[in-house]
């Protein structure tokens, strides 16, 4: 032991200069031990997952498409082989596109998530009558347009942009039609088709296209289709919660400004600013008179169309989600009892404002 009181400065500073390196090589075996044990984390969870769509993956059906996501360092495969299934991480079922009395295969692993994928509003669900008796308890997992989905897969989402230098006023003033309507389900339980009969009695100009109307509008023609009309009506064909399409979306990148109407609580879930809501009047009289207003004043149009710039429109996917659930699996088990009873959840109902 040493003595510091009596030590020499030599002895001191020796062992200073010990003391120092010890602690040195401490600190570098603690760091290449964190290192090792990070590392051999990421191995254990480094292999590929493979996430097998069971049905209905696209509307162009291919079973011989696969392809990888890399998701920062997790990695998932996707199949649309059923053949696939036995050995798939995970299973995607489409519930739109099951058969009436389709019966699910047996689950090879207790390991193996099977997620519940929808696009279509209950109220379709039910009408298509998906085979909720054999497939009610299967499902782990939910990815569909709902806000209480494990993976909310919307139709899209708006978000803040810097807004483009226009003169607002110059455009408002150029715009020589009032409402633009692109629809193809002419007769709807949302009554959208009376909406719009009420609009166009009060006095509001509603230029139908698509399979409704008599005017057609070619994709690669829709810039000009939009660039004459002061609106484009995104009305939905069924009034249901958290329910919002492409119709709303798709419009922010035209210099028009949407008018929208369904069972979704657009005040909640977009920038007020970015559209015009029917349900905040309380007839499509009231709207009417609203939309009159902005078809005869320019400057107030045109500040409309100032405060829509700011925001554009984008396409959330839930697949790097899924992937890293599959790879994190013990942190996300878990089991619907009853997925009809969570579709119940959310509601469709008829319009209340006719």
């Amino acid at each position: 032991m040493v003595d510091y009181h009596t030590a020499d400065e030599s002895t001191m500073q020796k062992v200073a200069k010990d003391a120092k390196v010890n602690s040195k090589q401490k600190g570098e075996k603690e760091r290449k031990a964190k290192v090792g044990a990070k590392e051999r984390t990421m191995q254990l969870g480094a292999k590929d997952k493979l996430i097998v769509w069971y049905n209905g993956a696209s509307r162009i059906w291919n079973q011989s498409i696969t392809r990888t996501s890399t998701c920062g360092r997790y990695t998932c495969k996707v199949s649309q082989n059923s053949s696939d299934i036995a050995k798939a991480d995970g299973v995607i079922v489409n519930a739109f596109y099951l058969k009436p009395e389709e019966k699910p295969p047996q689950r090879p692993h207790p390991n193996q998530i099977w997620m519940f994928y929808c696009r279509e509003s209950e109220s379709t669900l039910r009408y298509v009558k998906w085979p909720s008796k054999y497939w009610n308890t299967l499902f782990n997992w939910t990815i569909t347009y709902r806000s209480d989905s494990d993976f909310k897969f919307p139709y899209g989402a708006i978000v803040n942009r810097n807004g483009a230098k226009k003169d607002w006023l110059k455009i408002a003033k150029s715009k020589t039609k009032s409402a633009l309507w692109i629809v193809s389900n002419c007769v709807t339980s949302g009554r959208r088709e009376d909406y719009v009969k009420r609009l166009q009695q009060y006095g509001v100009q509603v230029d139908i296209y698509g399979k409704c109307g008599k005017l057609k509008c070619p994709k690669q023609m829709e810039r000009n289709c939009f660039k004459n009309y002061r609106f484009y009506l995104a009305f939905e064909s069924q009034m249901c919660d958290d329910y919002v399409t492409e119709k709303l979306f798709k419009v922010f990148k035209h210099d028009v400004v949407p008018v929208v109407r369904g069972g979704g609580d657009y005040s909640s879930s977009f920038p007020s600013h970015s559209f015009i809501d029917a349900s905040n009047f309380k007839t499509p009289e009231d709207l009417g008179k609203y939309l009159l207003y902005l078809r005869k004043n320019d400057t107030a149009y045109a500040q409309a169309l100032e405060n829509k710039s700011k925001y554009g429109s984008v396409h959330p996917q839930p697949w790097c989600d899924i992937c890293k659930h599959l790879h994190q699996l013990p942190s996300y088990r878990k089991t619907y009892p009853d997925i009809g009873k969570w579709l119940d959840i959310k509601k469709c109902y008829k319009p209340t404002d006719l």
